[in-house]
């Protein structure tokens, strides 16, 4: 479509219409080489308005870069963008793009009714329902654009300087019996000013904004200064003032000097202000060292918020932040003014150091002990729930046992990660108590926050602590009982212990098995070594198929196929001999150069271990000569296999390659000693047992070695139908076997079911009226502690932990000694029921969590400046 320029014969008119185009131009309406930017049409000049040869424009003013008061802008029905010229009238003249005039009506809402074509100019296409609605129409040119300035800064970039693609020459000189045409509307422009004598108006120039402020620039040097008042900063351009006044080193310097609530150097001359507390103290260490300590530096860190409408924008939620915080340290009985000095030398000696004081570090530290607690509280007592654990390579685990979980587990935090090596340290020396110890240091911190927050100071609780942990020991003293260590009352106790690790139909048949092998390795007067009851694990039958072995259970069997399978009456020697060659200690070789010499170097070879092998089976049939009894071989050391074959020759059953562990437990378990060469052997030094039997199970071999006499070393034969099976059983036995030998080195045992813990609480509660002073409220924050393991044992058993303890308490004020009862929730007597707990867990469960929970409540700053921190910051730096 080409734009034709037609003119009036009076020569006023054509030349209104030349300056027109060149104002226009040099407006930047059009852009550089825009076509078709300006649509004229010249009326005739008898029509009834007067309005001859006039120039209906139709452009968007958004690209002038301003909006005009007298102009609107609206979307016609097609999309398209148009402006219409208001001269206050309710009838406008607007050309139809024909060269007839016509009328459109506006509207109620200004809009134009009329549904005539809408008209637009080439090279700004509107289209409403696009992402991109301002489109090029230059020739071969399909740039799309959001905004209309995109599309004319497109134009005067891509198309200024190339024209229109081609011969076209759409801008014409409308001067009639001119016959000039141009590419551009410049060129047009150009020849109208220089051929026909018309000067433009003084144009005003359209520019990108940024482009507009370096042409407004005022003169000098450095023109752009900072508008606050005592800055005199200035810079080139305007970008270097919009990064000082947004930079946010130097925004909270300009609006310290309008607030009240900053924090400023109070020493003569400096005048540097701060934000925050912290900042103004490493501006003290920093640059004033030497008032460190003196009077007035605390005054100078101290909080003055503003009150009302002072409080508005960052600083206002600062202030109020601060406010908050100061609030919660009250709260909490800390200073609030605290000695912010120390946390500025630190961060100076490292500035990577992380440090936490205060209120801050004590509210961590009890948010992480009630974090760990909630994790194990579920899995106390015989109700408790199983834990999965999934390991990083997707192996499963399912437990119940705390010491598993805390193992487990990967704790991060430093508080909880002290109370889980604390609670794991428990296990170590008691075999039991790891859940509850951590139950209780967490109810402790918690019971202590509640009269911290009320101000009282955690030294105070402390106090209290210990006198109630001195108190609590002596009770204990007081409360166990003394048993007969005989099988029932170790029964009972092996009972307790094992429902709170597998269910109890699975614990009660445990419960013979553990008690049975403590019993055949205990001997009165010599501490109990458990590592002498062997666990063997066999994935075979079902879980209650669990069995004590009154010997020893072999992981491995015979190396030859000719041996045989079963043997009675059996003599067992026990050898740590090597039967088998072995090259020497130096370096050595042997060189032979025919074959007969070769045969001669491995006869030779051979000649050292069959003498060996001669002498074990001269003494095999001395001992076994004329009675039918077999006789097994247990070797520490290999056996290679023509000796294995000697050996099977001769019906003796060998084994290879025992473990040490196994050779001490075969000799206390059959007897014997256990020989370093084969001269010499007497009949006194062989062991006995009564069967030795093989048992292959898929591609495993197990060798029994049973009906022994006397048996110091005993086995228990763990069976399951899976790994997971296998492991639960495999915890519960080892805590188990170690609450049997407690309970036999002890002596004494305590009432469980929470009956100790009920127990203490009164006495505690009468203690604390004896007790002077403020450190009572830790007496009573430590009894009401201690109510938290009944508490816990009710919720898992499904009833409510209130009702439970007031039941328990009115049971025990009136003289009775009670306990939950998980079946009904209802006080029971543990005496009569046989619940009993150890005392050694007991004790030790009272001076650690004390310990513990005494020494985190002290903890009033929380430090991470190690070593490799400050390394990483000096490479940095």
């Amino acid at each position: 479509m080409d734009n034709q320029y037609e003119a009036d014969t009076d020569t006023d008119a054509t030349d209104g219409i030349l300056r027109q185009i060149l104002n226009s131009v040099n407006n930047g309406l059009t852009g550089s080489g825009a076509p078709q930017l300006l649509d004229y049409s010249a009326q005739d000049s008898t029509t009834s308005e007067g309005n001859s040869n006039t120039i209906d424009m139709h452009l968007n003013e958004k690209r002038s870069g301003k909006r005009s008061s007298s102009s609107q802008h609206h979307t016609g029905e097609n999309g398209v963008l148009a402006q219409d010229h208001d001269d206050d009238a309710d009838d406008e003249d607007y050309d139809d793009g024909e060269g007839h005039g016509a009328k459109r009506q506006r509207t109620g809402d200004g809009t134009t009714g009329d549904a005539e074509r809408p008209r637009y100019s080439v090279g700004m296409k509107y289209q409403a329902d696009d992402d991109k609605p301002f489109a090029c129409e230059y020739p071969n040119c399909t740039k799309k654009y959001k905004k209309l300035n995109g599309l004319l800064y497109h134009h005067q970039t891509a198309h200024s300087m190339r024209g229109l693609a081609g011969d076209e020459k759409p801008f014409k000189c409308p001067k009639p019996g001119c016959e000039k045409a141009y590419k551009n509307s410049n060129g047009l422009a150009y020849h109208i000013e220089k051929n026909h004598g018309i000067e433009a108006e003084t144009p005003t120039v359209i520019v990108p904004p940024a482009r507009r402020q370096r042409l407004e620039r005022p003169e000098g040097e450095h023109p752009f200064a900072c508008p606050y008042p005592g800055c005199d900063k200035a810079y080139k351009n305007p970008n270097g003032l919009a990064y000082h006044l947004t930079s946010t080193k130097k925004t909270p310097a300009h609006e310290a000097r309008e607030s009240d609530d900053l924090y400023n150097c109070h020493v003569l001359g400096c005048a540097k202000s701060y934000r925050t507390a912290p900042a103004l103290a490493l501006h003290y260490g920093k640059y004033h060292p030497e008032l460190r300590g003196t009077p007035g530096i605390a005054d100078a860190l101290r909080l003055e918020p503003g009150t009302g409408d002072e409080e508005v924008g960052v600083y206002g939620q600062h202030n109020q932040q601060q406010q908050q915080q100061q609030q919660h340290q009250q709260n909490m009985g800390i200073d609030g003014d605290g000695d912010l000095l120390a946390s500025a030398a630190i961060q100076l000696a490292n500035p990577k150091a992380d440090v936490a004081r205060r209120g801050q570090a004590l509210q961590l530290t009890i948010n992480a002990a009630l974090g760990l607690q909630d994790v194990l509280r579920s899995n106390l007592g015989p109700k408790g729930t199983i834990k999965m654990l999934v390991s990083g390579s997707l192996e499963i685990k399912l437990t119940k046992d705390g010491k598993v979980l805390l193992n487990e587990m990967q704790i991060q935090n430093p508080t909880a990660s002290m109370i889980a090596r604390a609670a794991t340290a428990q296990d170590e020396v008691t075999g039991d108590g790891t859940t509850s110890n951590v139950i209780l240091i967490g109810e402790l911190l918690k019971q202590a926050e509640r009269y911290i927050s009320e101000g009282l100071h955690p030294r105070i609780i402390t106090e209290g602590f210990e006198l109630a942990k001195v108190e609590s020991l002596k009770f204990l003293e007081s409360f166990k009982m003394e048993k007969t260590m005989d099988r029932e009352t170790l029964i009972n106790v092996a009972r307790s212990s094992l429902r709170t690790k597998v269910r109890p139909e699975l614990a009660d048949t445990l419960t013979g098995a553990v008690v049975d092998a403590v019993m055949c390795i205990h001997t009165p007067g010599e501490p109990i070594d458990l590592h002498m009851v062997e666990i063997m694990k066999m994935m075979h039958k079902a879980d209650t198929d669990t069995r004590l072995v009154r010997g020893l259970v072999l992981d491995h069997g015979a190396r030859h196929p000719d041996m045989p399978k079963r043997v009675e009456d059996a003599h067992i020697l026990t050898l740590n001999v090597s039967l088998e060659y072995e090259k020497s200690e130096i370096n050595s070789g042997f060189f032979y150069s025919s074959a007969e010499q070769r045969e001669k170097l491995v006869e030779s070879e051979r000649r050292f271990v069959d003498a060996k092998l001669a002498k074990i089976v001269e003494f095999k049939n001395m001992v076994c000569e004329g009675n039918k009894k077999g006789f097994v071989i247990i070797n520490q050391k290999g056996i290679d296999p023509l000796s294995l074959d000697v050996l099977a020759k001769h019906n003796i059953v060998a084994l290879r390659r025992a473990k040490r562990r196994n050779m001490e437990r075969l000799q206390l378990c059959c007897g014997g000693t256990a020989q370093n060469s084969v001269e010499e052997l007497k009949v006194e030094e062989l062991g006995h047992a009564g069967l030795v039997y093989e048992q292959v199970l898929g591609e495993e071999k197990f060798t029994f070695v049973e009906d022994v006499a006397t048996p110091r070393s005993v086995t228990i034969l763990v069976t399951g139908p899976n790994g997971h099976t296998i492991n639960q059983i495999n915890d519960a036995i080892r805590d188990g076997l170690r609450a049997v030998k407690n309970a036999i080195e002890d002596k004494y045992v305590v009432p469980g079911a929470g009956a100790f813990q009920i127990a203490l609480a009164a006495h505690l509660i009468k203690f604390k009226d004896t007790v002077k002073g403020r450190a009572k409220m830790g007496v009573a924050a430590f009894a009401e502690s201690m109510l938290v393991i009944p508490k816990i044992l009710a919720q898992n058993g499904g009833f409510d932990a209130q009702d439970t303890i007031v039941s328990l308490q009115e049971e025990y004020a009136a003289g009775h000694l009670v306990g939950v009862d998980l079946k009904t929730g209802e006080p029971m007597d543990p005496v009569a029921e046989g619940v009993w707990d150890c005392y050694r867990v007991h004790r030790h469960l009272l001076h650690s969590c004390t310990v513990i929970a005494c020494n985190l409540l002290l903890v009033d700053e929380m430090m991470r400046a190690g070593r490799s921190s400050l390394r990483s910051s000096s490479v940095v730096d």
